[in-house]
């Protein structure tokens, strides 16, 4: 009898630091768990968002597309005229006119000779006091005035000389011959150039080659009028620009230096792919200033007429 009873004690004596042992590893087990699960569940957000900063880095911003045409692009025939499909999801297609067979897509470039083809790509600009234009392109043409888009002559659009002095018009109700200088971003012939032209309101900024290098104050807000945004020429056809453009885009906001300056390396990167290494037509850095340059040009020139000769 005693010694049943020692036996019980002992049992009881086990049975009391197993219990507590037992719910020691079962609580080490539940906590090892958890934290299996929450590293994984962190690991899985990591690798989503090194994913998603992957993507992003891989092209260009999205949001905010209004028209885009690429280069690397072939135009499509569409009852029996040539159009480029623009690729920014809105459904828009800028009309072809008059685009040869022999000159569509070399290497990534969509080729405009300046005698008889340009892109007529649809208004999306009308009622818009902010929004964003940006073109990688190659000047070809070496005498007299261009438009390199716009819709009238002096009234809206980037225009040119052979030596690379360049006027944005800008219209305000109607008014023509308003025009800022971007003669800062020199865009030479046969030298690649990514320009972007930004608008908020009557803020304006230029960029070269993903560098802000151009501020100033419009003396009113633009007002784009018109039925298209032709690429290479205006609306009517005239003042055609001989020229190879990679890329065409527009934004409906005012993209800032580091979107402007994610899209330009992009572009860049691309363009490499297909051309020689990408050489800036010039130092897009004003002297003694680094970084994105926030300098103002002063008011802007608003007499006088610019008109191609």
């Amino acid at each position: 009898m005693k010694k049943r009873e020692k036996l019980n004690q002992k049992g009881f004596a086990v049975s009391g630091i197993m219990y507590p042992l037992f719910v020691l590893f079962v609580g080490l087990l539940i906590g090892l768990i958890a934290m299996f699960m929450n590293r994984k569940l962190l690991f899985d957000q990591t690798k989503k968002d090194v994913l998603s900063e992957v993507n992003y880095g891989k092209s260009v911003l999205e949001g905010g597309l209004l028209l885009y045409y690429r280069g690397s692009d072939e135009p499509i025939n569409v009852n029996a005229v040539m159009k480029l499909e623009d690729v920014s999801g809105n459904g828009n297609h800028g009309e072809m006119v008059n685009f040869q067979e022999n000159t569509r897509n070399e290497q990534g470039k969509i080729l405009l000779d300046g005698t008889n083809n340009y892109v007529k790509a649809p208004n999306v600009l009308s009622g818009r006091t902010a929004f964003t234009i940006e073109i990688a392109y190659i000047p070809k043409r070496t005498i007299s005035w261009e438009y390199v888009f716009g819709i009238k002559a002096n009234q809206f659009g980037l225009e040119r000389n052979n030596a690379g002095g360049s006027n944005f018009y800008y219209s305000n109700n109607g008014a023509t011959n308003k025009h800022v200088s971007v003669t800062a971003t020199k865009n030479e012939n046969n030298k690649l150039t990514y320009a972007t032209y930004v608008f908020d309101g009557r803020n304006f900024v230029g960029y070269k080659d993903g560098m802000r290098i151009l501020t100033t104050n419009l003396d009113s807000n633009p007002v784009v009028t018109g039925s298209y945004l032709g690429l290479g020429a205006d609306g009517s056809g005239d003042y055609k620009t001989q020229m190879e453009c990679y890329s065409f885009r527009v934004y409906n906001y005012a993209l800032n230096d580091d979107e402007v300056y994610h899209n330009f390396k992009i572009d860049k990167r691309f363009i490499e792919k297909i051309e020689t290494p990408f050489v800036p037509s010039q130092s897009t850095t004003p002297t003694g200033t680094t970084g994105n340059p926030t300098g103002t040009t002063g008011a802007p020139t608003t007499t006088g007429t610019v008109k191609p000769t």
